[in-house]
This record gives C-alpha cells, sequence and structure tokens, in this order.
C-alpha cells in the first residue's frame, strides 16, 4: 500500500513539474476594486488556486465526518436505551388490557 501511494506521489510530482515548467509565461492579475495589475506566472496562478480548492475541500470533509460521528454515536446511544427500556418492560412485565379481561371473564364464570 505504501508503494502505490509513493508511486501515485512521484507521478503526482512529475506532472506538476512538467506543468511548471510549460507555463512559465506571465498572466496579468487585476485584484478588484485595488488599481493596477500583478504580473504572475501562470503556474503559480494554477496552482494556488488548486492549493486553495484542497484547503476548502478537506474543511468541508472534516467537518461532515465530525457530523457523521457524532450521528452514528448518538445511533448507538439511542439503540443502548431501547435495549434497556426492552429489558426494563419485561421485568416489570404487565399483563396487557386484553389478558387481563380474559382474566375477569374466567373469574366471573368460575364463581
Amino acid at each position: 500500500m505504501k508503494l502505490l501511494w509513493w508511486s501515485l506521489a512521484a507521478l503526482l510530482l512529475i506532472v506538476v513539474g512538467s506543468f511548471t515548467g510549460s507555463n512559465l509565461g506571465d498572466v496579468a492579475l487585476r485584484l478588484w476594486p485595488l488599481p493596477g495589475e500583478l504580473g504572475v506566472p501562470t503556474f503559480l496562478v494554477v496552482l494556488l488556486a488548486l492549493l486553495i480548492g484542497i484547503c476548502v475541500g478537506s474543511a468541508a470533509a472534516s467537518l461532515s465526518g465530525r457530523r457523521r460521528r457524532r450521528l452514528r454515536e448518538l445511533q448507538d446511544r439511542n439503540a443502548e436505551l431501547a435495549r434497556q427500556l426492552d429489558g426494563l418492560r419485561r421485568s416489570h412485565a404487565v399483563p396487557s388490557s386484553g389478558q387481563v379481561i380474559e382474566g375477569e371473564r374466567r373469574q366471573r364464570m368460575s364463581a
């Protein structure tokens, strides 16, 4: 698994290096509302946008993972409480209303 990870990392590094070498030209970057423009290499603009996207995506995934983990904890707690409630109901069993009525009929008939 580590070999696969390092192979993919090396491949990504080669692609990024190739992209950087191929896009050395400047891009005019205008930051509204600031006046003027800034000459920035093309690869820097693209890699910076990619880095920002990765950071935002990681933050969203982290928040989603926390929510999912909390939901799972609450579901487990709910299941545990349901089991406890069933156990208490069984240990303090009260006959259902149909059983009580049927029992009263038998007592009246035998009397």
